[in-house]
C-alpha cells in the first residue's frame, strides 16, 4: 500500500473529518478521499465503516461536507469513508478542448479502451486498494463490518460492487442510483466508451444483471430514490423487482413522495442508510 499525506483534520462532533491523498498505483494518479473518525475511534476503538460511493459532480469532500452524516456516525460509533469517485486533473479533452463524457464519469468500472485505461480503473481501485488502504492498521477498522452505499453514480455502482465482493462488504444501500444501464441511452454510451462495444462486458457493472447472476450469501439491498426526481424516470422498470427472482437476494425499496436527486434528499435519509448497516451489523456481531 502506498503512503498517503493529510489534507485536513477538522473536529466535529467530538470526532474528526480528514482528507487525505495517496498515490494510487490502481490508477496511477494521485486520489483523495474524506474519513470521519467518530470519538470511540479516538480512543482505540475498532468501528464499523460505512463506504459511501459518491455521484460524479463532487469530488471526496462532497457527501461529507453536504449530508451532515457526521452527527448519526458519533451517535452510532460508525467510521465514514469517501473516496473520489473518478481521477481528477488528468481529464484528455476532446478536439474542441472540452471535457468528453468519459471524463465526467468513471462510473466505477475498469475501463478497457484507450485513453480511459490508464487511469480509470475505480471497481478495482475500491474493491482492492481503497479497501486494503482502509482496513490496514491506520485506522481502527472491523473489517468484517463494513457496508457500501451510494448515491446517484455511486448508487449504480454499490450494488454490483458489494454483491462482486460479499467476503469485503456485510451490507449494501443505494441512493437514485441508474438501476438498468445496459438499457438506457446514458448508461450504454458510458459503458461504450470505457468498456467498448462487447455488451457482455457491461453486465459486471449492471445491477440486475449482478442480482440475477448472484450466488452468494443471503442479503438484503436497500434501494431509496426520490419520488419528484427527473433523474429516475428512466432509471429502473418491472426487470429490478424481477431479477431477484430465484436468488438469495431481498429488496427493500422505497419511493421518497415530493424528494428531487439533490443533497436536500440525502440530509432527509442518509440516517436511514447508516441504520440499515448497523441492523445488519449488530445481528452479525
Amino acid at each position: 500500500m502506498s503512503s498517503f499525506k493529510e489534507i485536513s483534520s477538522l473536529k466535529l462532533f467530538d470526532g474528526y473529518q480528514k482528507r487525505y491523498s495517496h498515490h494510487s498505483s490502481t490508477n496511477n494518479w494521485e486520489m483523495k478521499f474524506a474519513i470521519y473518525l467518530p470519538p470511540n475511534a479516538l480512543k482505540g476503538d475498532k468501528c464499523p465503516v460505512m463506504l459511501w460511493l459518491t455521484g460524479r459532480t463532487l469530488g471526496e469532500w462532497g457527501f461529507t461536507n453536504k449530508s451532515g452524516i457526521q452527527r448519526f456516525a458519533a451517535k452510532n460509533g460508525f467510521i465514514i469513508a469517501a473516496p473520489e469517485p473518478t481521477p481528477r486533473g488528468i481529464e484528455p479533452k476532446d478536439e474542441k478542448g472540452e471535457l468528453p463524457v468519459g471524463a465526467q464519469y468513471g462510473y466505477y468500472v475498469d475501463a478497457t479502451v484507450d485513453p480511459w485505461s490508464k487511469h480509470y480503473n475505480m471497481y478495482s481501485y475500491i474493491v482492492d486498494e481503497f479497501y486494503s488502504l482502509l482496513t490496514s492498521t491506520v485506522f481502527p477498522v472491523k473489517p468484517d463490518l463494513i457496508g457500501l452505499s451510494g448515491h446517484s453514480m455511486g448508487g449504480t455502482a454499490s450494488i454490483p460492487i458489494a454483491l462482486r465482493n460479499p467476503d469485503k462488504f456485510l451490507s449494501v444501500t443505494s441512493m437514485s442510483g441508474n438501476y438498468i444501464p445496459t438499457k438506457t441511452e446514458r448508461g450504454q454510451e458510458i459503458f461504450n466508451i470505457y468498456l467498448g462495444s462487447d455488451v457482455e462486458s457491461w453486465k459486471v457493472y449492471d445491477p440486475i444483471h449482478v442480482i440475477k447472476s448472484y450466488e452468494g450469501p443471503e442479503r438484503t439491498i436497500f434501494i431509496d430514490v426520490g419520488g419528484a426526481d427527473p433523474v429516475m424516470d428512466d432509471a429502473f422498470d418491472s426487470d429490478l423487482f424481477d431479477a431477484f427472482r430465484g436468488t438469495n437476494l431481498s429488496l427493500e425499496f422505497k419511493i421518497r413522495s415530493g424528494y428531487h436527486h439533490a443533497y436536500e434528499y440525502i440530509q432527509s435519509f442518509v440516517e436511514d442508510h447508516l441504520l440499515w448497516h448497523k441492523t445488519i451489523f449488530d445481528a452479525h456481531r
